[in-house]
């Protein structure tokens, strides 16, 4: 999803009218936070492994890992909702040159 300060300004201001600006921002800022979460979850959890001395220990934190990061890609439903509804909108407009 881009960035609205990286697009040009006509199309940052149809996004504000359209959905509101702050609540996208909102919506980016918890998908890159969620992001960042499953990233250090996958640390701490590779970290573990390399100290599993059973098999089954092993499957238990891969299980574990998972269940973690299944719960937080759940709590971001909403927010992909959202962000999906928007990306569709805005695949449905029409393609404008704001330089012309």
């Amino acid at each position: 999803f881009p960035r609205l300060d990286d697009i040009h300004p006509f199309y940052q201001d149809l996004m504000n009218v359209l959905y509101d600006r702050n609540h996208y921002k909102i919506a980016l800022g918890r998908l890159r936070t969620t992001r960042t979460t499953i990233d250090s979850i996958c640390k701490d959890h590779e970290r573990l492994l390399k100290f599993g001395d059973e098999p089954f220990r092993c499957k238990c934190l891969k299980r574990a890992a998972l269940g973690r990061m299944c719960t937080a890609m759940r709590r971001l439903g909403p927010s992909l909702e959202y962000l999906e509804e928007v990306r569709r909108h805005l695949s449905r407009l029409p393609a404008i040159n704001p330089a012309t």
